[in-house]
């Protein structure tokens, strides 16, 4: 039996998420699961269920993986600009930028609110999903 295709999850740790976003989360992993996906996230599945998160650990993963899975929830508000600008956690980018190194085939979804910057930018080259704020797993039914 050849292996499931190992999936690189970027994603914030559970505890950081609203209930909206961990439902979205975890709903999106069980159909990527379903679908015969090997999704691989630090703390949590796969090869660095065990890990912590390092530069090098991550690295070592996505080379390991077939493609990658931002989740671009939004964590932070920046309201030194006007209008305030709304981040998703900084690992997004980082795990980003590898899978577009790596030529990984990506799937980045963000949240409507969070900022198009990083690599949420919609003119980098990747092709970013943006779905209604805390949509929930319901919205993937629609």
């Amino acid at each position: 039996m050849a292996p499931k295709p190992r999936i690189y999850v970027s994603t914030p740790v559970d505890a950081n998420l609203s209930k909206d976003q961990l439902n979205f989360k975890k709903k999106i992993l069980l159909q990527l699961a379903n679908d015969g996906l090997d999704p691989q996230e630090f703390h949590v599945s796969g090869i660095p269920a065990q890990k912590s998160w390092s530069f090098q650990r991550a690295v070592d993963l996505m080379r390991r993986c077939h493609g990658a899975l931002i989740l671009g929830f939004a964590q932070w508000q920046d309201m030194t600009p006007n209008p305030s600008v709304i981040m998703p956690t900084e690992y997004n980018h980082f795990e980003g930028a590898l899978g577009i190194a790596f030529q990984k085939e990506m799937l980045i979804i963000k949240e409507e609110a969070v900022s198009y910057r990083g690599v949420m930018f919609s003119g980098g080259g990747e092709f970013v999903l943006s779905i209604p704020q805390n949509a929930g797993s319901s919205w993937l039914k629609s």
